[in-house]
């Protein structure tokens, strides 16, 4: 069985202190709780297409989940881009999660 947690939100540095909490059951009946803590930081739309363009990126699709549903018809939800380096058949799949407000925790 698997938890998440969110500790604290720095929505200056837009990075949120997140735990996953594990509960193994091993085949000899023990038990364990396992944490691991992480930073992570989260991005917005334009931000985003801003970093893919001075890496050489370019935009292809962006939407609002795994799904491909279009970008905007879900929140909060997923920001998934498609991109292409600028001049050659390369694509760049990026999965981000979109920040929720903080009426909806």
């Amino acid at each position: 069985m698997r938890k998440q947690r969110t500790l604290t939100r720095d929505r200056v540095r837009q990075v949120d202190q997140h735990e996953l909490i594990y509960y193994v059951t091993y085949p000899d009946g023990r038990q364990e709780r396992v944490v691991h803590a992480f930073p992570l930081r989260y991005l917005f739309r334009f931000e985003v297409e801003h970093l893919l363009a001075r890496a050489g990126f370019q935009l292809e699709h962006l939407y609002a989940g795994f799904d491909k549903s279009p970008y905007g018809s879900t929140y909060p939800g997923d920001l998934v881009c498609v991109a292409r380096r600028v001049g050659t058949r390369t694509t760049l799949r990026a999965a981000f999660r979109r920040r929720r407000r903080p009426a909806d925790h």
